[in-house]
């Protein structure tokens, strides 16, 4: 397994993802469509690259699999912070995790700072190598283009590039760089040639989720019958079922404030989506469910679950409010509220359940049931919504 100080074999992993799909750039939201390891033999003079394996498009679980036999080293460069973050919603990380050495994360250890450090940056100046693609962006375009050669030449590259930065600090043992895109000074001591070579762990999985996650208590969902599509109760905490007076139609909604905070003084025309007309002015807008407004074989099952609490949900009546334009059953809220948001609501609804359940006894299959469980929230993930609601006035 070891060869002088260092090790006979080492692993470079790097994945490939979709972009951000919403203005948080949340890591857990990226889904990796390409995930690439490439074995080297460490030979006294240098690296001798083996086999290149990709596993794309839904096939997580078998490079799980591989790297779950993988006893050699696993060198990345940024493994810890996105590569890991994004796989750990797929893969079993327990065993990988103290095998892995992530470049970017000792480095910014060992230097205090985080500009700078990018992997094209620091190969360019220490091995005079490059990435093959310069903007990472439009490889996820690539990837859909079809041009899939020039994406797999591209993550190999990047294996390629990682390795050979393990291999120039782990033998010479120190790196300056001094440019105007990097100043950086490390020598490489024995403590951290140790984690360097993987004598030692950097992280065990759980020290690795206390560094970059927030642990909670969370409510996990156990009964069967889960969603607005399954659960008559899941489908009245969700929507209210509405009926268009002057075309007839029906159609599962939600009304929500305008502006998306409570206010009485945005006002604004509320418009029907069944027919499209005004109906009056009013500080609420209409939200439709996913399947859209039309109650027809795909909505049947909604309206047999509408069934099952009907006869414990009270109808309310626009007339007098909008004009004789729509009628409504919804189930019971507080007051004047329209929407169930926080602990106080939530108690409420679960009351309104119980009373339901204890009415018709039929439907205790229906009750959610929950379990108390401690999940770990990315610390980067919290920050963000925290920051996002201190710029919105509203939590996420």
């Amino acid at each position: 397994m070891v060869m002088g100080h260092l090790p006979s074999a080492i692993y470079s992993l790097d994945i490939e993802t979709t972009p951000f799909d919403d203005s948080l750039k949340l890591i857990e939201c990226c889904k990796p469509f390409l995930i690439g390891i490439k074995e080297y033999r460490v030979e006294p003079d240098g690296l001798v690259a083996r086999d290149y394996r990709c596993w794309t498009d839904g096939k997580v679980d078998e490079a799980e699999r591989f790297l779950s036999r993988v006893r050699s080293p696993i060198i990345g460069f940024n493994l810890f912070g996105f590569d890991y973050v994004v796989l750990r919603q797929q893969f079993d990380l327990e065993s990988v995790i103290p095998r892995s050495i992530d470049l970017l994360h000792l480095l910014r250890t060992w230097t205090g700072g985080f500009k700078g450090l990018k992997l094209n940056t620091l190969a360019k100046h220490l091995l005079g190598q490059t990435k093959s693609i310069e903007k990472a962006d439009s490889v996820s375009e690539m990837w859909t283009r079809g041009e899939r050669a020039a994406v797999l030449a591209y993550n190999e590259r990047d294996c390629d590039l990682a390795a050979g930065l393990w291999h120039f600090l782990a033998t010479r043992r120190e790196a300056t760089i001094n440019s105007q895109e990097l100043k950086m000074s490390v020598n490489v001591d024995d403590a951290r040639h140790r984690l360097l070579i993987g004598a030692e762990p950097t992280f065990t999985l759980r020290s690795w989720l206390n560094e970059f996650y927030e642990e909670q208590e969370q409510s996990v969902r156990l009964d069967e019958h889960q969603g607005s599509e399954h659960n008559p109760f899941d489908l009245a905490r969700e929507f209210d079922l509405f009926r268009c007076r002057r075309t007839d139609r029906s159609f599962f909604a939600r009304i929500r404030w305008t502006d998306g905070v409570p206010s009485m003084e945005d006002s604004g025309p509320f418009t029907c989506p069944a027919c499209g007309e005004t109906a009056g002015f009013a500080n609420y807008v209409f939200s439709v469910g996913p399947l859209g407004l039309e109650i027809d074989a795909a909505q049947k099952n909604r309206l047999e679950l509408w069934s099952l609490v009907s006869q414990s949900v009270e109808p309310w009546d626009f007339r007098g409010i909008l004009g004789d334009h729509f009628d409504c059953s919804m189930f019971p809220r507080p007051g004047s509220e329209v929407l169930w948001t926080g602990s106080e609501e939530d108690t409420l609804f679960d009351e309104w359940v119980k009373a339901t359940v204890s009415a018709h006894p039929l439907l205790l299959r229906f009750a959610p049931r929950h379990q108390k469980t401690v999940a770990f929230v990315e610390k980067r993930t919290l920050r963000e919504f925290l920051r996002a609601s201190r710029l919105t006035g509203e939590w996420m």
